[in-house]
């Protein structure tokens, strides 16, 4: 008996591939909230997800590294803030800047692909060194309730 094997990988967006390395800004919808230690540091990872705006910001931007916003839409993004973000909310909208850094890719046959994995799970990239520019007043009452008294009962 023969079987058909089919591997799905997610659409690869190379509009993100440009911004490696480089200070951009992103604006999205905050879909979960993390509090981690970094090298005994408080670190708080957002969860971005729809997101409508993504700017690399450089001073020589050239025309052959267009922003595309389409595409953009179609995945999140995870930033990595310094502190504690006690006053985000989930369902809030946050600008953010940073630097943008592609997942790892594998390098060996059978390595774990970090960049496949987390496409797969609808993340397109991450954001180091994360600064929150500007939060939204408006946010998810109900999933923010749940979230804080998740967080509470893990403590």
């Amino acid at each position: 008996m023969a079987g058909v094997f089919i591997r799905l990988r997610p659409p690869d967006l190379n509009c993100y591939e440009y911004a490696e390395g480089l200070e951009c800004r992103v604006l999205g919808e905050v879909r979960k909230i993390e509090s981690r230690q970094y090298f005994g540091q408080e670190q708080s990872v957002l969860y971005l997800n729809q997101i409508s705006y993504f700017e690399v910001i450089q001073e020589n931007q050239s025309e052959e590294s267009p922003i595309l916003q389409e595409n953009i839409k179609s995945g999140g993004v995870v930033c990595y803030v310094s502190g504690d973000a006690e006053e985000i909310k989930l369902g809030s909208h946050v600008l953010i800047t940073g630097i943008f850094e592609n997942f790892s890719r594998a390098t060996n046959p059978g390595e774990f692909d970090a960049r496949i994995y987390n496409r797969t799970m609808g993340i397109y990239g991450k954001i180091q060194k994360a600064l929150i520019c500007n939060i939204s007043k408006d946010y998810s009452i109900l999933s923010d309730v749940a979230y804080r008294i998740r967080s509470n009962l893990e403590k």
